[in-house]
């Protein structure tokens, strides 16, 4: 598509094309600040795009796609019910002016996303599916994973060092010994 990075070249596309749906991927690049986490800017520049396009095309569908915090935490939170609207990077301005939120998050499976619901005014929350990407048909519904344990996975603090032998093992493996690192190094 067309960038266009100011409120009036957004007012400007949408008057001449008339489009029944505006993307603008990601959302920052069509917003005019300086500063994503202060709450002020974000508002006046959100205001500012919804009325350019609105502006330009009334009737038009708008969907701004925004990047998520990253890291564990944030994912456990997107997928938590009373933290999901918090999963959205930056100024919570922008969840104030959206009306529906989806988040998009992160599994240990390379091929899964989950969709979660971050927000949802005027509609019921949906549940959190999961999607698998399917070689040559980009992703489908994956009904054999697991969310509830998932979920479990993401909400144990050492999740992600649980592949790791205890120490006693190691040392067992090393022949019993406690070593040093030089020790070690010669050994392995």
């Amino acid at each position: 598509g067309t960038f266009v990075p100011c409120p009036s070249a957004v007012q400007a596309f949408c008057a001449e094309h008339s489009p029944d749906l505006v993307i603008c991927d990601p959302a920052a690049d069509f917003l005019e600040l300086d500063n994503e986490n202060d709450a002020a800017q974000m508002r006046v520049a959100v205001l500012a795009l919804l009325g350019a396009i609105h502006s330009g095309a009334p009737q038009a569908g708008i969907l701004l796609v925004h990047h998520a915090r990253v890291g564990r935490g944030a994912t456990m939170g997107g997928a938590d019910p009373y933290d999901s609207g918090a999963y959205a990077r930056g100024s919570k301005a922008l969840l104030a002016r959206a009306r529906w939120q989806v988040n998009v998050l992160k599994t240990e499976e390379p091929d899964v996303l989950v969709l979660g619901c971050g927000k949802a005014n005027n509609a019921a929350a949906f549940p959190d599916v999961a999607l698998r990407l399917e070689e040559g048909a980009g992703y489908a519904l994956a009904p054999d994973f697991d969310l509830t344990d998932w979920r479990s996975r993401l909400a144990r603090p050492n999740a992600r060092k649980a592949t790791c032998p205890p120490h006693a093992d190691v040392i067992e493996v090393l022949g019993g010994d406690r070593l040093t690192k030089v020790d070690l190094a010669a050994r392995l």
